[in-house]
């Protein structure tokens, strides 16, 4: 994780997108798994089935709380987003 508080809102930005990418991603094999154990059930767009583990996370100053943070976000159960800005 990179240093300086200027570019926290760019680290937190990649953060969140890699977080809800995996997510998706669950989903989908989530869907592609059920379909292989029930053909009937639909054609699905095939995904890589195997897993990604992220072994640990580092940084200095403003980077090593972006660490922290996100390592108790990923370990913590579902992570609430804030999806309506109220504008």
């Amino acid at each position: 994780m990179a240093d300086a508080v200027s570019a926290g809102a760019y680290t937190a930005g990649v953060l969140e997108f890699m977080i809800e990418a995996l997510e998706e991603w669950q989903k989908a094999k989530d869907i592609f798994r059920a379909h292989l154990s029930s053909p009937n059930a639909g054609l699905t767009v095939p995904v890589p089935l195997h897993d990604v583990s992220i072994g640990a996370f580092s940084g200095a100053s403003a980077g090593r709380m972006y660490a922290a943070s996100l390592r108790s976000i990923m370990v913590q159960s579902e992570f609430q987003r804030i999806t309506d800005l109220g504008i």
